[in-house]
């Protein structure tokens, strides 16, 4: 009875590991409460990821755990929470990523120069934090929808994705950070969500392709560089709820010829190094083509 019990615990410790690719590390951390991803040394391309270990939730994949790996697909659990800093990082064959439900955090550079990455899927997600680089460089992401679960994108997010044409952005973001879309030079047209009260710096500098961008009325700052030489944006409309356009915000936007001032009076820009430079009066500023010059040249 004794050895037959002994066999039976053997069974389930190993069926706990079942669905699980081998190859994939787990250790125990927190007092051992839960379990963490911290590398894999497996060779399948195809992983999935245990939603337990050693009779605790796997809740986390660990830093740079998959960095540098050959997967091409990975099943996550719901169980994870977390997916640390450079977990996926450089995973040159990775086509397609499905966020489980219960994600809550993305971390620096987790996905960042998954080269063949296409696909993201983010609709279940219900409170999520994607933190700086997380996709940069996903040369294949060609478009990507953010839900409004998500609270927070970090500076430098889909900055090098340069096949990425569509976004939607979420209601509950309060800025776009600098350099997030920075050369995405596929984009073509952006709808900033009403709440955004910041385009940071560069935050589309080089999207070359871009045709179209709505501002809402409660953006109040356009940093430095923030539209710097999209090509062929061609019209804006800058709402009265801006106080601050920054140094280059619209520079070398060559084909910009129509900027409308909803509000044209009292204006001043900042040229960088506390500089205030007076804008033409509000009668210049109230001709569109006037105020888009002045905005498009002003750049050094």
């Amino acid at each position: 009875c004794s050895n037959t019990a002994q066999e039976d615990m053997s069974i389930t410790t190993e069926e706990t590991l079942v669905s699980s690719t081998e190859g994939i590390i787990y250790e125990l951390y927190e007092d051992n409460k839960y379990a963490r991803v911290i590398g894999y040394e497996g060779t399948e391309e195809n992983i999935i990821i245990a939603d337990e270990y050693q009779g605790v939730p796997v809740n986390r994949i660990h830093n740079a755990a998959f960095r540098d790996s050959s997967i091409i697909s990975v099943t996550i659990p719901d169980t994870v929470t977390r997916i640390a800093g450079s977990a996926f990082s450089n995973c040159n064959y990775l086509k397609e990523i499905v966020l489980p439900p219960n994600i809550m955090d993305i971390g620096d550079y987790a996905f960042s120069g998954c080269s063949a990455l296409s696909s993201v899927n983010l609709e279940n997600v219900s409170w999520l934090s994607i933190g700086r680089a997380a996709f940069e460089d996903c040369t294949s992401l060609t478009n990507i929808e953010i839900p409004s679960g998500v609270w927070e994108i970090g500076e430098n997010c889909f900055s090098g994705c340069t096949s990425l044409k569509s976004v939607v952005l979420p209601n509950g973001i309060s800025q776009i950070g600098k350099y997030t879309f920075y050369e995405c030079s596929s984009l073509e047209e952006i709808v900033i969500p009403e709440g955004v009260e910041t385009i940071g710096s560069a935050a589309f500098e080089r999207c070359q392709s871009l045709v179209n961008v709505e501002i809402p009325n409660t953006v109040t700052n356009i940093e430095d560089s923030a539209f710097y030489f999209c090509y062929y944006l061609t019209e804006v409309t800058i709402p009265s709820s801006v106080s601050y356009i920054g140094y280059s915000a619209f520079g070398n936007c060559n084909r910009l010829e129509n900027l409308v001032f909803e509000n044209p009076i009292g204006w001043n820009a900042w040229w960088g190094d506390g500089l205030v430079v007076q804008l033409p009066s509000a009668d210049g500023l109230s001709n569109s083509n006037t105020a888009a010059t002045y905005l498009r040249d002003y750049s050094n």
